[in-house]
Parts: structure tokens; sequence; C-alpha cells
């Protein structure tokens, strides 16, 4: 079971992101393997936001929050008040912006690995849950 962060979905978005084949390859995985995945509700703006900005295209943008949102295997998991306090208290603890500690009380709360390639996560989340990226994630889930 994973939680994925919203940059992993808009880095797959686009041909021109750095980490964009990593990223195909990342979903190509999970959708063959029918990963569970658990996500908060908020990464659907937040996707749709970190393609539109920096793009200026609401097509593509829209487009990858209708693919998103029609993902197998996917759970979009609603902000309540235990998994706020989760949250905050990770914030405590990890000194991370709120969306981020948002994922990892995701993960937390369902048992799931935290997929990223923000950095500050990757550094700060494991003392709450597994977190990686999807490269080390292709690499330690091989086909075969």
């Amino acid at each position: 079971m994973l939680t994925i962060d919203a940059n992993v979905f808009v880095s797959a978005a686009s041909t021109t992101e750095i980490q964009y084949t990593a990223s195909i390859a990342f979903f190509a995985r999970i959708l063959q393997m029918h990963k569970r995945i658990y996500c908060p509700t908020i990464v659907l703006p937040e996707t749709v936001a970190g393609i539109i900005r920096p793009t200026n295209n609401s097509q593509l943008a829209s487009i990858t929050a209708s693919g998103l949102s029609q993902l197998p295997g996917l759970t979009l998991v609603v902000l309540d008040d235990a998994l706020a306090s989760a949250a905050s208290d990770i914030i405590l603890q990890c000194r991370l912006r709120g969306a981020d500690a948002i994922y990892l009380a995701v993960a937390q709360e369902y048992g799931t690995t935290l997929i990223t390639w923000d950095q500050e996560l990757l550094t700060r989340g494991p003392s709450v849950v597994p977190t990686m990226t999807p490269t080390d994630w292709l690499f330690s889930h091989p086909t075969g």
C-alpha cells in the first residue's frame, strides 16, 4: 500500500519534468501490481496547481486531475479532526509544512509507504513512515 505525494503526479504529467520518466515507470508498475493507494483529498488541488502554475496549461491540469481521480486502487482520504490532529503532531515532531504533514498522517493512518520527490519529506518523513522516491521504490520492487 502506498501514499503518493502530488509532486509525483505532477512529474508524470509533463515530459519536461526532470523526473518524468521515473514517475511514468513508477505508475506503470503500481498499476501492473494493482497497488492500493491512499492519498489525502488535497492531492487533487495540489496536483492541478503544480501543473497549471508553471505551465499555464489548464487542459493538461484538467486531464491529469481527471486521470488521478480515476486511478485504479485509489482511495481519497478526507481531512477530518483526527487526521488534522495527527498532522499537527507530525508538524511538531518533524517541522514540516502543513500539506506535507497531511500526507504523512494519511500514510501513518493506513500503514503505507510515502512516495515523494520532496527532499524535505525524504529526510524527515522516515521518522513517521517509510518514505522513498519513485526510483527507490521501483528498485526495491523489480519486475519478474
